[in-house]
């Protein structure tokens, strides 16, 4: 409580109090959080994104969605029509302490296709350009891959967990492989078909 006492002293001294509570609250604390659960990033013409600021004692917020499209909301839902890789960023304003955050998040877009894999089964690497390299290209980027290759004796040779390693022909040293016949075992999921762990297995042969 406060008390505040006023006194005329200039004539008849006469004086008057006044009571006044104040009120003192501790400030919110200032925390930048951002809910956001990536969709699938395939298998849909439009990907649709659900985003909410979760912290405390903003009072501003801008979230940039990377494509040119800007929210000034607590909470987000934005459509992508384009399929590509988008970097959302929320900025968050404490305006009376002059306090900024950001945090990002990264998000897929792969557009319609689902993925299916085809390993081919001659590799030719002479340097022709044909056939020079077994490619993974048709498997998610964003999914589960692994991929082990064999030589006839139950060697293994090859072995890679990302569908962008092309293999050409060559041990994990690089050394060239013989010709002959080669096994393989790829294991691969895609985010988009809700099925489980694809096996695919078979051979590949190797020709100079």
């Amino acid at each position: 409580s406060v008390m505040y006492v006023a006194i005329d002293s200039s004539t008849c001294n006469i004086a008057d109090t006044a009571f006044f509570t104040v009120n003192i609250e501790q400030a919110e604390s200032f925390a930048a959080q951002m809910s956001f659960e990536p969709p699938p990033p395939c298998g849909v013409d439009t990907l649709f994104v659900d985003l909410a600021f979760t912290g405390s004692g903003a009072d501003s917020l801008v979230w940039d969605m990377g494509d040119g499209i800007v929210y000034n909301t607590t909470t987000v839902n934005h459509f992508y029509t384009d399929p590509g890789t988008y970097t959302v960023t929320m900025e968050a304003y404490d305006l009376v302490c002059n306090k900024t955050e950001t945090i990002s998040q990264e998000v897929s877009f792969l557009g319609p296709q689902l993925f299916e894999v085809i390993v081919p089964n001659v590799i030719t690497p002479n340097g022709d350009q044909q056939n020079d390299e077994v490619k993974f290209e048709d498997a998610d980027p964003t999914g589960e891959f692994n991929v082990i290759i064999w030589n006839r004796w139950g060697a293994k040779v090859y072995e890679s967990n990302s569908p962008s390693n092309n293999w050409n022909g060559t041990k994990e040293n690089g050394k060239a492989l013989e010709e002959g016949l080669y096994y393989y075992e790829l294991i691969y999921k895609d985010r988009c078909s809700g099925q489980d762990e694809q096996l695919k297995t078979g051979y590949i042969h190797l020709f100079r």
